[in-house]
């Protein structure tokens, strides 16, 4: 027995001083690891910067903090402009001749403006009604176009410059014009012609080149929209018959824009 109770002290003495050891080692790896640990964590003066926001804008889909903007080399903002132009009416039946405009504009900005136009038309019998007059002595039962009044609001969706072969830049814009006016047309009658008008809604569009600040070619395309009366143009026992057609005139202009 007591062989036995010195061997259990022994026992229980051996375990106590390995625990104790192992203990010890424990606490003394935390204290080494707590020092990596702080060295890890970045100083609050580090000269690291943080790129989230930037990413973050970078892959966004779109960015709406900025937006390119195009100097223009001839501004029109608050500058007034006057129009000269001439041209041929496009696909009419019946006349030839050259119809004049002549433009005055204000651009509220370089996108909106408003303009007024005043027109008259210079017209002939083509060689078709010629021919028929001096075949069977009569002409086709139309109309000639003779004055034109009328506003319009501008608004200019293309600015733009383009490169002529390598060697100059050129400026040029183009307009799209929707308005109303009045239309002066002339009816064709045996006893004498007579004038008539009519509300008349119009849409142009228009091609400027720009030469300077003060100066700019331009082509037009004008179309007018209108609703005639148009009589038949023999008399039959001194009575005659009058119908209403819906008239679609496209004239096609040249000319030169100078701005003040």
């Amino acid at each position: 027995m007591r062989i036995n109770l010195k061997l259990h002290l022994s026992l229980l003495a051996l375990v106590m001083v390995v625990g104790a050891q192992a203990s010890a080692q424990s606490k003394k790896g935390k204290a080494e690891q707590a020092p990596a640990a702080a060295a890890a964590t970045p100083a609050p003066n580090s000269d690291k910067v943080d790129v989230t926001d930037i990413e973050q804008k970078y892959w966004a889909s779109k960015d709406t903090d900025f937006s390119v903007v195009q100097n223009r080399l001839f501004p029109k903002a608050h500058r007034f402009a006057m129009s000269f132009a001439a041209g041929p009416l496009v696909a009419d039946p019946n006349s030839d001749g050259t119809y004049y405009s002549l433009d005055a504009s204000y651009f509220l900005s370089e996108r909106w403006g408003i303009a007024s136009t005043y027109s008259v038309a210079d017209l002939q019998d083509n060689k078709s009604v010629k021919s028929l007059i001096a075949s069977y002595g009569a002409r086709p039962d139309h109309n000639k176009i003779h004055q034109f009044w009328g506003v319009s609001a501008l608004w200019v969706p293309i600015y733009a410059k383009a490169s002529v072969l390598n060697s100059k830049i050129v400026y040029f814009d183009f307009a799209v014009a929707p308005g109303i006016g009045v239309q002066e047309y002339v009816q064709q009658l045996d006893t004498g012609n007579k004038i008539k008008t009519a509300p008349a809604v119009t849409l142009d569009f228009t091609q400027q080149l720009f030469f300077s600040n003060h100066f700019a070619v331009r082509a037009d395309y004008r179309h007018r929209f209108y609703k005639e009366n148009i009589g038949r143009w023999k008399s039959v026992a001194g009575s005659r018959t009058y119908h209403d057609e819906s008239a679609h005139d496209q004239i096609l202009t040249f000319g030169a824009t100078f701005y003040f």
